[in-house]
C-alpha cells in the first residue's frame, strides 16, 4: 500500500520488524506463521551482523526470543487495537488529514519500541557490551554489503527503473489490502508516486549515519567496559535516536516524507471503488482477528473460543547460517516452497509431519522479499 522503499511506512515496518511483518501477509495461517516465528526471524538476521559462535550464539538466540514475548505481552494488542480502529474509515473518503492521523497512529506505537532493552536478560547485555574489534568489523562489511544492495537497487539506476520498483513496491502493498486493482488504481498509484520525488542518495546517506551510530555505541560499551545496566541505558538511546534524530535536516526530511506519504495513500484510496473498500474493512478485521488468537492467555478476549492451531515443526539446513532452526507447515504444504525452482517436486507437508528440507534452504522465503529489505538496518 505504500509507495516507495523510501517512504516512512516501510521504515516503521522495518524498525517494527516481525511484530508487524504479519501485516504482510494475507492467508490466516500466514500471518499466525510470520509472526510465531518472529523470533526465528530476528534470529536469523542478528546472525548474520553478529559473528557469535558457541554459548554467544545460544544468548543471542535467547535474546530474540525474549524481545519477541516482549512484542506479544506490550504491543500486540495496540496493534490489533490499531488495525480495528481502522475498519470504519476504510469504508468511506479519506482526506490527507486523516490518512496523516492514521500513519502518526502506526508511528507512536513504534516509538514505543525502544522499551524492549528492558526484555533483555544479564547475558545479553554481557554479550553485546564486549563485542571485539574483529566482530565490530564484521558488522561494518555486512552494512556496506546491504548498501551495495540498496545502491543497486535504488541509486544506480535510471529514473523509470526506480518508478517501476516504486510501483511494483505499492502495488503488493494495496493489493494486500485491497485485493484485485483495475487500471484506475494502477495508474492513480503510478501519479501519485510521480509526484512524490525520492532524494535515494539522501536515504542512503541517512542509512549509513544510523549504521555509524550502531557501530560506534557497541564500540564504545565494549571500550569502557560497561556494566549491564549502562548497556541497557545506552542500547534505549540508541533506539530513541532511531525513531527521533537529532539532526535537523534528516527531521526535516521525514517530515517531507510523512507529508508525500500521505498523500500518495490518499490519492490510492480516492480510485478504489467500494468493493475494495469493502475488501480493505474484510482484511483488516481477519488479520486483527488472526493476531487476536495469538495474545497470550491472559490477554485474549473473553468471547474468543478458537484456539491457534499447533503447527507441526521441520528443521532447516541453511548453508552458511544458523542451524536446526524451526519453520512451520499447515494446509497440507509448505508456504516457502512458493519460490523453490523446482515447486512441481517439493515434497508435501501434512499437519502434524515434520519434513527434512533441502540442504541450502534460504529461510529468507519465509516472507517475501519485499517484507525482509524493511528488515535491513
Amino acid at each position: 500500500m505504500t509507495s516507495s522503499p523510501g517512504a516512512l511506512p516501510l521504515k516503521l515496518l522495518r524498525i517494527i520488524g516481525a511484530g508487524l511483518l504479519v501485516l504482510l501477509l494475507g492467508a490466516c495461517s500466514a500471518v499466525k506463521l510470520a509472526y510465531n516465528n518472529g523470533h526465528e526471524l530476528a534470529w536469523w538476521y542478528l546472525s548474520d551482523y553478529l559473528d557469535v559462535q558457541g554459548e554467544d550464539s545460544a544468548v543471542l538466540r535467547r535474546a530474540a526470543h525474549q524481545m519477541h514475548e516482549w512484542h506479544r505481552r506490550k504491543q500486540l494488542a495496540s496493534s490489533i487495537d490499531l488495525m480495528r480502529s481502522w475498519q470504519r474509515p476504510m469504508a468511506g473518503n479519506l482526506s490527507k488529514e486523516q490518512v496523516c492521523r492514521m500513519v502518526d497512529e502506526a508511528w507512536q506505537r513504534a516509538a514505543a519500541l525502544p522499551g524492549l532493552v528492558q526484555a533483555l536478560d544479564l547475558p545479553t547485555l554481557q554479550l553485546l557490551s564486549r563485542l571485539s574489534p574483529r566482530q565490530l568489523a564484521a558488522m561494518e562489511r555486512e552494512f556496506a554489503k546491504s548498501n551495495r544492495k540498496f545502491l543497486d537497487k535504488y541509486v544506480e539506476v535510471t529514473g523509470p527503473e526506480l518508478l517501476q520498483t516504486r510501483l511494483d513496491a505499492g502495488l503488493s502493498r494495496a493489493r494486500w489490502l485491497y485485493g484485485s486493482l483495475g487500471r484506475a488504481q494502477e495508474q492513480a498509484l503510478r501519479d501519485a508516486i510521480m509526484a512524490s520525488p525520492w532524494d535515494t542518495r539522501q536515504s542512503l546517506a541517512a542509512r549509513v549515519k544510523r549504521q555509524q551510530d550502531i557501530v560506534l555505541t557497541l564500540r564504545q560499551l565494549s571500550q569502557n567496559q560497561a556494566t549491564p545496566e549502562q548497556t541497557r541505558s545506552a542500547l534505549r538511546d540508541l533506539l530513541l535516536r532511531q525513531f527521533d534524530p537529532q539532526d535537523a535536516a534528516e527531521r526535516e526530511r521525514m517530515a517531507a516524507m510523512r507529508q508525500q506519504v500521505c498523500a500518495v495513500l490518499t490519492q490510492l484510496h480516492a480510485s478504489t471503488t467500494q468493493a475494495q473498500r469493502n475488501k480493505a474493512q474484510d482484511t483488516l478485521a481477519q488479520t486483527a482477528a488472526d493476531l487476536a488468537s495469538l495474545l497470550p492467555v491472559a490477554q485474549a478476549p473473553q468471547t474468543q473460543a478458537r484456539q491457534p492451531q499447533r503447527l507441526a515443526a521441520a528443521s532447516i539446513a541453511r548453508s552458511g547460517g544458523p542451524r536446526g532452526s524451526q519453520v512451520y507447515c499447515c494446509e497440507r504444504r509448505l508456504l516457502h516452497y512458493q519460490n523453490h525452482p523446482n515447486q512441481r517436486s517439493a515434497p508435501r507437508c501434512h499437519p502434524g509431519q515434520p519434513i527434512e528440507l533441502w540442504s541450502g534452504y534460504s529461510p529468507h522465503l519465509l516472507i517475501p522479499p519485499l517484507a525482509l529489505s524493511q528488515l535491513e538496518v
